[in-house]
C-alpha cells in the first residue's frame, strides 16, 4: 500500500504519543504526510489554520475533560474528511451533528487502521478529482 496517497496532509489529533506515533508511521507507509500529531484542541486548531489538511484522524477524549468536537465542527466547516478514533463503546457520548463521522474504536490493530485510513483518503482522493 506505500504510497497509494502520495502527498496527502493527514491531521493527527491524539494525546496518547505512543499512539500518535503509531498511527504516523501507518499514514508515512501509506504514503501520506503526517500534520502534528496535536494533544489538544488548541495545537489542532493552529496547524489546521498554518497548513494544507486534505484529511484528519482525532481522538475523541482529548484528557482533562477536553474533547476534540472544536476540531471537528472546524473540519465540517471547511469540507476536510476526518474519522475518530476511541475507545468509548458508547455512541451516546458523540453529539449527534458528529454521529455520520466514521469511527475506530480503540484498541485497534495495524490492518485496521490502514483500512480506516484508506477509506477516510479514498474519500478525499475522490472529493480532489472531482
Amino acid at each position: 500500500m506505500s504510497g497509494k496517497f502520495e502527498g496527502l496532509n493527514v491531521l493527527v489529533v491524539e494525546d496518547s504519543l505512543f499512539l500518535a506515533e503509531l498511527i504516523g508511521k501507518n499514514l508515512q507507509s501509506l504514503g501520506c504526510e503526517v500534520i502534528g500529531p496535536a494533544p489538544g484542541v488548541d495545537e489542532a486548531m493552529a496547524l489546521l489554520e498554518a497548513g494544507d489538511t486534505d484529511g484528519a484522524l482525532l481522538d475523541i477524549n482529548l484528557g482533562r475533560g477536553n474533547t476534540s468536537f472544536p476540531v471537528a465542527e472546524e473540519l465540517l466547516k471547511k469540507k476536510i474528511p476526518f474519522g475518530f478514533l476511541t475507545g468509548y463503546d458508547d455512541p451516546s457520548i458523540i453529539p449527534p451533528e458528529y454521529r455520520a463521522i466514521p469511527v475506530l474504536l480503540k484498541p485497534f490493530d495495524i490492518d485496521q487502521l490502514a483500512l480506516f485510513i484508506l477509506d477516510l483518503m479514498a474519500s478525499a482522493v475522490s472529493k480532489d478529482k472531482s
